[in-house]
């Protein structure tokens, strides 16, 4: 590992334990918290739909920012931005995947694949974007 890998190493871990702490909040409590954000896009989406949005923005965010840290840990230790790229996908995915594994376990909270889906979608499109940069 390189010293200039180790703040974004630091930060993706970061990163990971939020994901863990906001998995780890029950369904009301999960809702309950959106549900202020939500409130800033009822006008356009109503109640539900803005609901809706505000969470898998946040899935989708979350990851993009976990990518892009992932990312730079990676070719901040000297991988090429190819085998950055894909190692940054493996890692958000296999992440993606047990956080919703970990959501299985929480009350009134489930797992979606979906949801890794839309998780593996910010982290790819992080990763892809920082690896056509110079």
């Amino acid at each position: 590992m390189k010293k200039k890998a180790l703040p974004f190493i630091l930060v993706s871990l970061l990163i990971m334990g939020m994901i863990f702490f906001f998995s780890s909040q029950t369904g009301d409590r999960s809702s309950s918290l959106s549900s202020h954000f939500a409130m800033i896009f009822y006008p356009l989406f109503g109640e539900e739909g803005a609901q809706f949005f505000v969470r898998k923005a946040a899935h989708f965010t979350i990851y993009f920012v976990l990518g892009m840290n992932v990312y730079l840990s990676f070719r901040f230790s000297d991988y090429s931005k190819k085998k950055a790229f894909f190692c940054t996908i493996l890692v958000c995915f296999f992440y993606a995947s047990f956080d919703e594994w970990h959501q299985t376990w929480v009350e009134a909270r489930s797992g979606q694949f979906k949801d890794v889906f839309l998780d593996s979608s910010g982290s790819i499109l992080a990763a892809l974007l920082l690896s056509k940069c110079k």
